[in-house]
């Protein structure tokens, strides 16, 4: 049966593999980084579990030595030896006090760190989900638009591209323009000369040639105006397209305003997002440096178990020696 803090842990593990399935395997090295570490916390702490079995195994162990003692010890009064077994008994209480306490402090130790694991474990989950939640949907629509900026630029300049053609197009219609209407105005004060001339000569030929000039006046007249007419449509269809580009252009123009505020508006999110994974990841730090400190002091208290079993090893030894003595004096 599995204990309230397995089950939380494994909470936490199974949010972390949900995170890496809901994001399609993007941060899959990440996530397992994470749990690598977890697992090493756990598997710490199983450790020192195992370690404060062992105490209260060597507890019982100095139960029944301290029954054995007492037996002894009133044997060694009979035998007037009393003052040294009482000291033994003494210091072997000091190093049961010390071994208590330590088993305590060992204990103690063992359940911060177990919620420094489940809280570590809880934080960077919700962290990584946070960032989750924001950060790559900001990114996948700060690079739609990026795109949709690129390709409006491209279109810009292609625009910027066929105006300057045009430009020069209308600039030299516009030029072939003026001198078709200087000709036009020239052919114009030419026909009133000729109209006169030809009245002039009319009355002179009123007879038989009168009917064939005009008409032929009239011809090459409405032919002239029929070529100027046809330029002059070609000339105003131009400008007509040039003013659609134009349009067009500015139209394009306004777009890329647009799109550039909204990315600049993506960009100061980002800079958000980024501050606040900086300040996770000081957090994160501050918590491995308690992580540390933790293990720090872990180490201190083996150390101190080491000392105690050194201690109770002499005491041992002591006591030993003491019973051979009793023994060598019973013999005696």
């Amino acid at each position: 049966m599995s204990s309230p803090k397995d089950t939380a842990i494994s909470k936490y593990l199974q949010g972390f593999d949900n995170l890496d399935e809901a994001t399609a395997g993007i941060i899959t090295s990440e996530i397992s980084s994470l749990k690598t570490g977890i697992a090493s916390l756990t598997e710490t702490f199983d450790q020192l579990v195992t370690k404060t079995g062992h105490l209260k195994i060597q507890q019982l162990g100095i139960q029944v030595l301290q029954a054995n003692l007492q037996q002894e010890d009133a044997e060694l009064k009979n035998a007037k030896i009393s003052s040294k077994a009482q000291a033994l008994q003494r210091k072997l209480k000091m190093c049961e006090k010390e071994r208590m306490q330590h088993q305590k402090d060992v204990e103690e130790q063992h359940a911060a760190l177990v919620t420094f694991r489940d809280g570590f474990a809880e934080l960077s989950l919700g962290s990584l989900q946070a960032l989750w939640r924001n950060k790559p949907s900001d990114s996948e629509q700060l690079q739609i638009f990026q795109t949709k900026l690129g390709e409006a630029m491209g279109r810009l300049e292609e625009s910027k591209a066929t105006e300057a053609v045009l430009s020069t197009e209308l600039a030299a219609e516009r030029y072939k323009f003026k001198k078709l209407a200087s000709r036009l105005a020239a052919l114009e004060g030419s026909i009133d000369e000729k109209e006169k001339a030809l009245k002039d000569k009319h009355r002179e030929l009123e007879k038989g040639y009168y009917g064939n000039v005009q008409k032929l006046v009239e011809g090459r007249v409405s032919d002239e105006k029929a070529k100027l007419a046809d330029q002059l449509s070609q000339a105003e269809d131009k400008i007509l397209r040039f003013d659609k580009l134009c349009a067009a252009n500015k139209e394009l123009e306004a777009k890329v305003i647009e799109l550039t505020r909204e990315l600049t508006l993506l960009q100061q999110a980002k800079l958000e997002l980024e501050q606040r994974y900086k300040k996770r990841e000081e957090e994160g730090k501050v918590f491995r440096q308690g992580y540390d400190q933790l293990s720090n002091d872990i180490r201190t208290l083996c150390t101190e178990k080491v000392e105690l079993q050194t201690e109770y090893d002499e005491v041992k030894k002591q006591h030993n020696q003491l019973l051979e003595q009793q023994r060598q004096s019973n013999s005696g």
